[in-house]
């Protein structure tokens, strides 16, 4: 199971989603997530949960094996909270770009 930390407009969620278990993409800017719903809702995959909020606090209850955090902000902050929800944390925005999908077809 995978838990995205700011899902942006649920691209990668969606591609994961083709490979993990369940994804819970987690965002908390209502922008990003009425793009979502207007142009991605209508095809997300069943094992795709969005959740509209704060992961600190989606962090009490979450758990995965592992969570990617796709943000530039707060991104210590944002460690410790995914370290609660998951053992593994990755930042694929600091892989190189053409990483990012080998790292979404590896995880569980």
């Amino acid at each position: 199971m995978v838990g995205e930390v700011g899902a942006g407009v649920g691209v990668l969620a969606v591609e994961m989603a083709a490979t993990a278990k369940h994804v819970y993409a987690i965002e908390i800017d209502p922008a990003w997530t009425y793009a979502f719903m207007r142009h991605l809702y209508a095809a997300k995959p069943v094992n795709l949960t969005w959740i509209f909020g704060r992961a600190e606090d989606v962090a009490e209850w979450l758990r995965a094996d592992v969570a990617i955090v796709v943000t530039r902000s707060g991104q210590t902050r944002m460690r410790e909270v995914a370290l609660r929800m998951a053992p593994k944390v990755l930042f694929p925005l600091e892989a190189n770009p053409k990483d990012v999908f080998t790292l979404a077809s590896a995880v569980p």
